[in-house]
């Protein structure tokens, strides 16, 4: 109730008014300016991915950021943090610190942040080459992998894209197009596996109907 919803302006002049709950937002206070990471919590493993944000299938976290950024908060990373008691299976004996070490990087948060030395090591003080909080691993030319990294200019034109894919979908609603096209990507199965409206759907390739495929490249 703090912040107001997020408006998008359509087409016709009309507004697209989106609300929300965040699990959590954590603030960094740095001489740059104060930064903020959303983390959502989930019950199973989640990542995100570019490609998945290009075609508007993650959109939740990005809006979230990108909701509360501006003058007084810089984006500095949105993550998914699994909620879970891990059952952990070895070959051999190993002490009580080595299970305990086994259980956090099993719960190291996925995600993206920003590339950003100083905000990673506020992230995580005993990080070194590889954290143990978020999937993150520092290679020998100094950027990182496991998952995306961006610049601060990056993060800006990904809100960009994020208020344009907005307000496409606001159009597409607006214009009564419910034309079943549903998002595929290369040997995964689809939404409409666990769909409620395939009755309504009537989705068949045989009739003529096509996937829109995701390119992960």
């Amino acid at each position: 109730k703090e912040y107001p919803a997020i408006e998008i302006e359509l087409a016709d002049g009309k507004k697209l008014s989106l609300t929300g709950k965040v699990d959590r937002v954590d603030i960094a206070e740095t001489e740059e300016g104060k930064y903020i990471r959303i983390i959502d919590y989930k019950s199973s493993n989640k990542k995100i991915k570019l490609s998945d944000v290009y075609y508007g299938v993650q959109l939740q976290l990005l809006t979230y950021i990108d909701a509360l950024s501006g003058d007084e908060f810089i984006p500095g990373g949105v993550l998914y943090l699994k909620l879970d008691d891990p059952i952990l299976k070895t070959d051999k004996n190993i002490s009580k610190e080595d299970v305990e070490d086994m259980i956090v990087k099993s719960l190291r948060m996925n995600g993206l942040v920003l590339s950003n030395a100083r905000l990673i090591e506020a992230m995580d003080k005993d990080m070194g080459t590889e954290s143990n909080i978020i999937n993150l691993k520092m290679k020998k030319d100094g950027s990182y992998s496991n998952m995306p990294t961006v610049t601060g200019e990056e993060f800006e034109k990904l809100r960009g894209h994020i208020r344009k894919t907005l307000a496409d979908i606001g159009n597409e609603i607006m214009s009564g197009n419910i034309k079943n096209e549903p998002l595929k990507r290369k040997g995964a199965t689809t939404a409409c596996e666990y769909c409620e409206y395939k009755l309504i759907c009537q989705f068949d390739k045989d009739l003529g109907n096509k996937f829109r495929y995701i390119n992960e490249n």
